[in-house]
């Protein structure tokens, strides 16, 4: 029925599908030495490590908002913005995302001193 060698090369096949499968995997975050770049009005308020959970919060002219880093994804919870489209936004992790209140003037980014891991762009 099979020969020695069609086994032989099922097994090789079976095992180069594996490999390459393990090759493309995602690789979500943006890896241990991520962390977040808080800036308000133009000017860098601060860098924090996704590694540490933490919460702070962010004041300039009467705007406020509530930054939370946990489980290595950063957050804002709470703003007096208005809209809150900020908290809607939800959790970043990966390299290059940015959560923006435009009323309170602040931008997170997060930012890898590795190679950005993941895709460029993703469209909906």
């Amino acid at each position: 029925m099979f020969k020695k060698w069609d086994i032989l090369l099922a097994a090789v096949l079976v095992l180069l599908i594996g490999a390459s499968w393990l090759l493309f995997l995602p690789q979500n975050g943006a890896g241990p030495e991520a962390y977040a770049l808080v800036q308000v009005n133009g000017e860098d308020r601060g860098r924090y490590p996704l590694s540490e959970d933490t919460a702070f919060t962010v004041e300039w002219d009467g705007h406020r908002n509530l930054v939370e880093i946990r489980n290595g994804k950063v957050s804002v919870t709470e703003a007096n913005c208005g809209n809150g489209q900020c908290i809607k936004m939800g959790e970043i992790d990966s390299a290059g995302e940015m959560i923006v209140c435009l009323p309170n003037k602040m931008v997170i980014t997060v930012e890898s001193e590795g190679p950005q891991q993941g895709p460029d762009v993703i469209v909906r």
